[in-house]
């Protein structure tokens, strides 16, 4: 995978758009990618994209985590001391 980095100067508007959408579990985020216009590219990080299941405009990158860490506060503030 690679990034492409663009000056400000060279983006049009009303082109080249993306978003973040964060929010509660369970309110609709991933549901509201098959009202966008156009291609539509989703990075699933909570494997929650079956919702999108026979779209034709969007892809799925399925982002894959190497580890997960729960760390509890408790514990943090326990061994801070």
């Amino acid at each position: 995978m690679s990034l492409e980095i663009k000056k400000a100067t060279d983006i049009k508007r009303g082109q080249d758009f993306s978003a973040l959408i964060y929010s509660a579990p369970g309110v609709g985020k991933t549901s509201t990618a098959k009202f966008l216009p156009g291609k539509t590219l989703v990075i699933d990080i909570d494997r929650t994209t079956n919702v999108l299941a026979g779209e034709p405009n969007i892809d799925v990158c399925l982002f894959r985590h190497h580890r997960t860490i729960l760390i509890n506060q408790s514990d943090v503030k326990r061994n801070s001391r």
